[in-house]
C-alpha cells in the first residue's frame, strides 16, 4: 500500500523512463580506487534514461557495463569503509508470500546480498551519510538514527547460513531515533539518517525538507522541538505497520 495514491507514488513522483524529475542530489568525486574524496549537495533535474530491474543489473554487471561496474566498484569501496568503521556485514534473505488465485501460495526469496542489491543499498547508505554529516555540520536537527553496540562479540560456533544470519541479528540493540546523531552500530557510522526515499517513508520527507531548505535560505525549517513531536506522531502508526509485517509473516 502505497504512503501517497498512486498517481503519485506511480507517475509523478516516481522515475518513470524518459521522464524529468526534480531531485535532491548527491554529487561524489572519487579517487581511482574508488574512494570519495569530495561531494557537494544540490537541488538538481535529472533524466531518467532507462529503468532497470535488480535481475536486469545483475546481468549487465555480469557483462562488466562500464557505468555500472563503476557504481558497484564505489559502493564496495564504501562497505569496506564501514567495516574499518566498526560496521557489521549481515547477509539477508527477505521472504515475501504471495496468495495465488488458485488459493495457492507463490513465494519470493531477496537475497539482499546480490550484486544489484548490494550496490543500490550501498549507494543509499552514501546517500543517506553524506547528507547526515552535512547537517552535522550545519546544526540542522533531523531525525537521526543511532544503535548501541552489541554485548555479544563472540563469534557464535553455527555453521553460515540461515541461522547464522539470524543468530547475529538477533544479538542486536534496538536502534534508536532522536535529533541528535548517535554512533550506529550496524553500519559503522557516527550520523545516519534515513533520507534516501521520500516516497515511502514519512521521516524521508522531513529530511529533505530540512536540507532543501537550508540549501535555499541558510536557515533550518524543523526545530528540534518540532522534529521530536513530528516523531512522536509517526510512533504509534509505525508501530502499528511493524507488528502487522511481523505477524503476517509469521502466520504464513
Amino acid at each position: 500500500v502505497n504512503m501517497f495514491p498512486d498517481s503519485l507514488a506511480e507517475e509523478k513522483l516516481s522515475l518513470v523512463e524518459g521522464q524529468i524529475r526534480p531531485s535532491l542530489s548527491l554529487i561524489i568525486n572519487t579517487s581511482h580506487d574508488f574512494i570519495i574524496l569530495s561531494h557537494r549537495i544540490t537541488k538538481s533535474i535529472v533524466r531518467i534514461c532507462k529503468r532497470m530491474t535488480y535481475d536486469q543489473v545483475d546481468e549487465n554487471l555480469e557483462k562488466e557495463d562500464r557505468d555500472l561496474t563503476t557504481l558497484y566498484n564505489i559502493a564496495v569501496a564504501h562497505d569496506e569503509f564501514r567495516l574499518n568503521q566498526g560496521a557489521q556485514r549481515l547477509d539477508k534473505h527477505e521472504a515475501i508470500v504471495f496468495p495465488r488465485e488458485d488459493g495457492g501460495l507463490r513465494l519470493l526469496v531477496i537475497d539482499e546480498s546480490s550484486p544489484a542489491r548490494m550496490m543500490i543499498g550501498e549507494m543509499m547508505v552514501i546517500y543517506n551519510r553524506l547528507l547526515s554529516e552535512f547537517a552535522v555540520k550545519n546544526n540542522l536537527p533531523l531525525p537521526f538514527r543511532g544503535q548501541p553496540p552489541s554485548d555479544n562479540t563472540e563469534t557464535p560456533n553455527v555453521p553460515q547460513g540461515p541461522a547464522y544470519d539470524y543468530l547475529l541479528r538477533s544479538r542486536l540493540k534496538r536502534s534508536v531515533v532522536t535529533t541528535e546523531p548517535k554512533f550506529h552500530a550496524t553500519l559503522g557510522l557516527n550520523a545516519y539518517a534515513q533520507i534516501s526515499s521520500p516516497i515511502r517513508r514519512y521521516g524521508d520527507i522531513i529530511s529533505q525538507r530540512q536540507i532543501i531548505n537550508f540549501l535555499d535560505k541558510k536557515e533550518a525549517l524543523y526545530s528540534k522541538e518540532e522534529i521530536n513531536n513530528i516523531l512522536k506522531e509517526l510512533e504509534e502508526p509505525l508501530t502499528k505497520v511493524n507488528l502487522i509485517n511481523r505477524e503476517s509473516k509469521r502466520y504464513w
